[in-house]
């Protein structure tokens, strides 16, 4: 109900960074507590189990199946996904 409160506040502020900036650490306080965290992904290489692949490109410079952008970011619950990270993934060009 927090959360929800200091939303309509900071919908109804002309300057509402304050009160965005109060939402976002109490979203990573729940993080932090529940053991909510962000998959690591550029330049890892790619893991279906991790990871959900949108679109390989070509580049020179890669090896293949490395992580070249992250689209939306993943996050595990402990060892557990809760949601897989889109990304995109190299392929190498010869």
């Amino acid at each position: 109900m927090e959360t929800y409160e200091l939303l309509k506040k900071a919908y109804e502020d002309n300057n509402p960074k304050q009160g965005l900036k109060l939402i976002i650490e109490n979203i990573e306080k729940f993080m932090e507590k529940e053991k909510i965290k962000p998959i690591e992904c550029i330049g890892q290489k790619f893991d279906h189990k991790k990871h959900n692949a949108i679109t390989t490109i070509e580049k020179k410079d890669c090896e293949d199946n490395t992580i070249i952008e992250e689209v939306k970011k993943g996050y595990m619950v402990n060892d557990k996904i809760l949601r897989h990270s889109d990304v995109i993934v190299s392929k190498n060009k010869d």
